[in-house]
């Protein structure tokens, strides 16, 4: 039988992570190497927003990252961080915050307070 952990983060876990502006300025200079260097229209273009410090997205906590510390609660989590557009970013040894001590750079548990709503503007 599978459990989930009763503290801490566990591979697979869909979390929220927030933008630092240096995450935002790899994105989207990422994003401008990859077009400017696709001079023949390969289709090797990236789409997606402008990335911004503080923005949030979906992620998955892909590694649980070993410290050596025992019984640590709160260990540094690598996540792959689902983007507006049809890339990702990998942020390695991010740590988790409570959803409303949510900093730049730390990852929450889903909380539906800070989620942005885009409306259907037909409904």
């Amino acid at each position: 039988m599978i459990t989930a952990p009763a503290e801490g983060p566990f591979l697979g876990a869909i979390v929220h992570y927030k933008l630092t502006e240096p995450d935002a300025f790899v994105i989207n200079e990422r994003r401008a190497k990859i077009k400017a260097s696709d001079k023949l229209g390969t289709a090797l273009t990236v789409q997606g927003n402008h990335a911004r410090e503080g923005d949030i997205f979906p992620a998955i906590v892909v590694r649980i990252v070993q410290t050596g510390a025992e019984n640590e609660v709160n260990p540094p989590v690598n996540l792959q961080v689902f983007l507006d557009g049809d890339d990702s970013f990998w942020a390695t040894s991010r740590h988790e915050r409570d959803a409303y001590e949510f900093a730049s750079g730390t990852y929450a548990a889903p909380y539906y307070d800070y989620a942005v709503v885009v409306e259907d503007s037909e409904a």
